[in-house]
């Protein structure tokens, strides 16, 4: 999902604590039912705050954006 979002990065190339604050995220709005997607991106922005630079935050925001709208059109098709 990270890799598809993120098109013009390798997996490789994205600082470590992006990835980890991502993947918290993703599980959260995927398999965490009673957490609101927004929520879960509203998290993960708060986390990239604090762990990461201010261009860290905008694309850990554009990818988890672009996340959470993959995962409402998959939950809308169901």
């Amino acid at each position: 999902m990270i890799k598809k979002s993120a098109p013009r990065f390798e997996l490789d190339q994205i600082p470590g604590v992006h990835v980890a604050i991502l993947k918290v995220a993703i599980v959260e709005m995927k398999y965490v039912k009673n957490i609101p997607e927004v929520v879960a991106l509203n998290e993960g922005i708060e986390m990239a705050k604090v762990f990461t630079d201010d261009s860290g935050k905008k694309f850990v925001n554009g990818v988890l954006d672009s996340i959470k709208k993959a995962i409402k059109t998959t939950n809308d098709t169901k």
